[in-house]
């Protein structure tokens, strides 16, 4: 995996999934910890009430994610799937600019 900004260690994983379809599994209540998720399919999965514990995820859509309703604690995304999060929460996400005080 890539190196982390501001030199933080890439999170130790006990397991890897990698390049599965999961595609439109239901996830509901299963709990995931320490697990590097690589190229997974999750389109339309459902994962309402899913904990994914100091999880890592390179090149998963996370869209059909509901951050409100799954726990992503120390959970590692890129910027892509973290916009993706930001807007399911129904936030935008903008480039950062100076305000006058």
């Amino acid at each position: 995996m890539a190196d982390r900004r501001q030199g933080a260690p890439t999170p130790t994983t006990d397991s890897a999934v990698v390049s599965e379809r999961w595609d439109g599994q239901d996830l509901s209540g299963r709990t995931f910890r320490r697990v590097a998720f690589l190229d997974v399919d999750l389109t339309d999965a459902v994962a309402r009430g899913a904990t994914f514990e100091e999880c890592s995820f390179r090149g998963c859509d996370l869209s059909p994610v509901d951050p409100v309703a799954t726990s992503l604690g120390d959970a590692v995304v890129d910027l892509d799937q973290a916009v993706a999060l930001v807007r399911a929460l129904g936030l935008r996400a903008e480039e950062a600019v100076p305000m006058e005080v």
